[in-house]
């Protein structure tokens, strides 16, 4: 059983990997306070009632959260993605949708930390 973000992150090769460390980088950086927990054997940073879970796939990198109406705007900024009902599935040639992803994970962060009435930002 995975127990850290990096035992995760060990357990994968090539693009998806390289997606992931990126991602958890990112977040890392951007969101120091929120530190990620495992999830189902997925890196999660839960914020409030909602949380960004990654995972990682053949062929795509996966956003999950609870954020539907994040996710509904981000179907017009992205849609050429898969969508299911909490995610948003990226093939990884598309690399050009990373500075989006990662505006969504902190609009994420930033609309749940508000609600729960902290301020980290």
């Amino acid at each position: 059983m995975l127990k850290t973000p990096q035992e995760y992150l060990d357990t994968l090769q090539g693009p998806g990997r390289d997606w992931l460390e990126e991602f958890l980088d990112y977040m890392k950086k951007e969101h120091e306070n929120i530190t990620p927990v495992m999830f189902r054997q997925r890196p999660m940073f839960k914020v409030g009632k909602s949380y960004i879970l990654f995972s990682v796939a053949k062929e795509h990198f996966t956003i999950h959260t609870l954020n539907f109406e994040l996710l509904e705007d981000l179907k017009n900024r992205l849609p050429k993605n898969s969508y299911g009902k909490g995610c948003i599935k990226v093939k990884f040639f598309q690399k050009d949708a990373k500075p989006i992803l990662k505006d969504f994970c902190s609009n994420v962060i930033k609309i749940n930390l508000l609600s729960t009435g902290l301020n980290l930002f």
